[in-house]
């Protein structure tokens, strides 16, 4: 603890989002400052407050629907507010008659498109800092609130520590928990050491203090805060919350957006611009957040390599825990039940040296490997994924390249140019009947030596053990393929979508998927949901779309349906001989 003494000026800092500054301090002599608050010496202090909290609407229900988010970072109350500031006994915690402290702040609204500052507020009130200036305080306890509608965002805080506070969500939780351990005899200095040893125990995971205080603030509406704060207060245990608070904190979570985001692969980001590419790796941090913290609220402990590849439940509707390299991560329960055994591996293309991750299925003793990731061999007529609306921007070969069947038929099978005038390919132009008279000698092969692109045997195979051994139903069996939320079988299929937005305000628009197999006919079977189409008989495309989005808060879970197309464009998994 730092000695105050007269005419000396200390600054005591509390970044993010609270700055707190206190000067001419004076004493009785060289001993520290300590007792109730009767025998406190006055504190001259200016009092600056830098935060940010927004208000955005309490929970409706009981049920935890409804939000409230509160975020740090800028140093502004987005929507308006104020912060206040009441001197505390240092022994009791009890508020002191007749010194509380009150400062408005103004509404200072980003634009919504560039992120600008409009700034509606007085003239000269540029930044969002405010000051207490010239107070006088008897006590260096002080609770200083952050106020935005309906939320109070609290922290206790001693000016005399040195160091950085915020006022967050993180400490809204610390506060409660000082206040009962004072209530139960402990010193104010004790009850803030074991309180802050609780909440990195409970809280704090290997993600960033910017990651935890964003993930607490988005995940957490205020009004259940205020029952985790109130209930981890009386315990110190995130697992000895009530089972009502439990579920209301995983419906919660379960329903924020980033769900949706981590559906698509992070190439999806990646390709629009850096800040874009930064918020999809930060909705990853955060989803890995929620898995560690709903881990500890249901007591299931760390993810330890005796639970590796082990699952555990969080008595969500849609998602589970699963165990995997040392963290927990959050996976879709209905789908983590198709656990088929699988080896990972790898292969070279000799033509042009790239290595591809190869998965082998055992499906019931009939194994079957492939390529675990798109083809990306550069063959004539192919190309990258959507190039033609990202002029500019980074390629999208990364994930395979869309490869053309027609374009490897010679002009015999062609009634014309292939492409028309605007450079699109003419699939009229093709004689399709004569194609379909020819299937048996045309070659459409364009994997390595070796492998050969899937046929509908291929894709049926696996297909059809997916619904015998795990109720997939025909047309949607590609769910299971998906490499987001766990990955189940291995194969690594991944959602294409187009991202616009920007300044971490996206929309991410569903693209349909295209895969390639070798042209054939099909059984009537298979040609279920009805809009399954061909040229002249043949088919040699899987077509996914977006079948649904079940509403999940503001979640949707995009739900993938297939149908068969014509021999078209698409990407390419290719199969072991």
């Amino acid at each position: 603890m730092n000695n105050v003494k007269m005419g000396s000026r200390i600054f005591c800092t509390m970044a993010m989002p609270l700055a707190l500054m206190f000067a001419a301090c004076t004493t009785d002599g060289d001993q520290p400052i300590s007792g109730g608050a009767s025998e406190e010496p006055r504190i001259y202090a200016d009092i600056t407050v830098a935060a940010r909290a927004y208000y955005a609407r309490t929970l409706e229900s009981e049920d935890g629907s409804g939000e409230v988010t509160v975020s740090a970072p800028p140093s502004i109350f987005l929507y308006g507010g104020e912060a206040r500031l009441s001197e505390l006994d240092t022994v009791t915690l009890e508020p002191l008659n007749d010194t509380s402290f009150t400062t408005n702040i103004c509404t200072m609204e980003p634009d919504i498109l560039t992120g600008e500052v409009t700034n509606p507020c007085d003239e000269g009130v540029t930044t969002g800092s405010f000051k207490f200036k010239d107070i006088t305080l008897k006590s260096p306890v002080v609770l200083i609130e952050a106020v935005a509608g309906e939320v109070s965002l609290k922290a206790i805080v001693d000016v005399r520590d040195s160091g950085s506070v915020a006022i967050d969500g993180i400490s809204h939780l610390a506060y409660y928990r000082i206040m009962n351990l004072a209530a139960s005899g402990s010193s104010f200095a004790a009850a803030k050491t074991q309180a802050e040893s609780e909440i990195m125990s409970a809280f704090a995971f290997d993600e960033s203090p910017a990651i935890r205080q964003a993930a607490l603030s988005e995940g957490v509406p205020y009004a259940l805060l205020e029952k985790v704060g109130e209930e981890f207060g009386a315990t110190g245990s995130i697992a000895g919350l009530s089972d009502s608070t439990k579920r209301a904190l995983e419906t919660s979570i379960e329903g924020l957006n980033i769900f949706t985001v981590v559906q698509f692969s992070p190439w999806n980001f990646e390709r629009l611009r850096e800040a874009s590419a930064q918020y999809y790796q930060e909705c990853l941090q955060k989803k890995t957040y929620y898995a560690n913290l709903l881990a500890s609220v249901f007591d299931h402990g760390t993810c330890s390599a005796e639970k590796e590849g082990t699952f555990a439940d969080i008595s969500g509707n849609l998602f589970e825990l699963m165990c995997a390299s040392g963290s927990w991560d959050i996976a879709l329960r209905e789908r983590n039940g198709a656990r088929i055994n699988h080896t990972f591996g790898t292969m070279t293309d000799s033509r042009d040296g790239k290595v591809y991750k190869t998965v082998t299925l055992d499906l019931d003793g009939t194994p079957q490997t492939w390529m675990a990731e798109n083809l990306k061999y550069e063959a004539e007529g192919s190309s990258c994924y959507d190039d033609d609306a990202f002029k500019g921007a980074s390629s999208n070969c990364s994930i395979g390249r869309i490869y053309s069947f027609v374009s490897m038929l010679d002009s015999t099978y062609l009634s014309g140019a292939l492409e028309d005038e605007d450079g699109y390919v003419d699939y009229d132009s093709v004689k399709w009947d004569m194609v379909a008279d020819s299937l048996g000698v045309l070659d459409f092969d364009m994997c390595p030596e070796g492998w050969h692109v899937a046929r509908y045997e291929d894709w049926e195979t696996l297909f059809s053990y997916l619904r015998n051994n795990f109720g997939a139903e025909l047309g949607k069996e590609t769910n299971w393929l998906m490499q987001s939320f766990g990955n189940p079988t291995g194969f690594g299929m991944d959602m294409v979508a187009r991202v616009r937005g920007a300044n971490g305000s996206y929309k991410v628009y569903f693209y349909p998927m295209m895969y390639l197999f070798a042209p054939t006919f099909l059984p009537e079977s298979a040609l279920k949901p009805e809009n399954s189409m061909s040229r002249a008989g043949v088919f040699g495309t899987i077509v996914s779309y977006s079948y649904s989005g079940e509403r999940l808060g503001r979640h949707s879970h995009f739900i993938i349906e297939h149908y068969y197309g014509p021999a078209t464009t698409g990407f390419v998994r290719c199969v072991k001989d």
